[in-house]
C-alpha cells in the first residue's frame, strides 16, 4: 500500500493538474501557493480527483477557506459541487458562479470586461 506522500507525489508528477488543484496540493503538503481557486468545472473536477487520489485530505477541504476569498466561497458548498460536478457540467457552473462572482466583484484586482468575461490582475 502507497502512503499519502507517495500519491500526493504521484498526483504531482502527473498530467492532470492544473492552477488549482496544485494550489489545493501545495495547502495540503504545507507549501505556499499561488492561491488559485476552481473557476468551471473541468478545474474543480481535478481538485476532485486530486482528492480520489489522495482521500485522506477529503477531511480538510475545509483548510482552503483560508488560502482566499474565492476559496473561503467554495468551501462550504464542497460536497454540493462535487455532487453537481458529477451530474451536470453547465449545473457545477452556473452554482459556481453563483458563489464566486460576488467575490469577483469585490475584488479590486479583478476587472469585469463583459458578461462572464475577466481578466486578474495580479493575486
Amino acid at each position: 500500500m502507497t502512503t499519502t506522500i507517495e500519491r500526493a507525489a504521484a498526483w504531482i508528477a502527473g498530467r492532470d493538474t492544473g492552477a488549482s488543484s496544485k494550489a489545493l496540493w501545495a495547502t495540503m503538503m504545507g507549501v505556499p501557493s499561488d492561491k488559485s481557486h476552481p473557476h468551471d468545472g473541468d478545474d474543480l473536477g481535478r481538485c476532485i480527483r486530486l482528492l480520489e487520489a489522495v482521500p485522506e485530505w477529503k477531511a480538510r477541504i475545509g483548510e482552503m477557506a483560508a488560502v482566499s476569498a474565492y476559496w473561503a466561497a467554495l468551501v462550504p458548498h464542497w460536497d454540493e459541487l462535487v455532487e453537481l460536478h458529477n451530474r451536470s457540467g453547465r449545473e457545477v457552473y452556473v452554482r459556481m458562479r453563483q458563489l464566486l462572482d460576488p467575490v469577483e466583484a469585490a475584488d479590486p484586482k479583478v476587472f469585469r470586461m463583459g458578461k462572464g468575461v475577466t481578466v486578474s490582475f495580479g493575486r
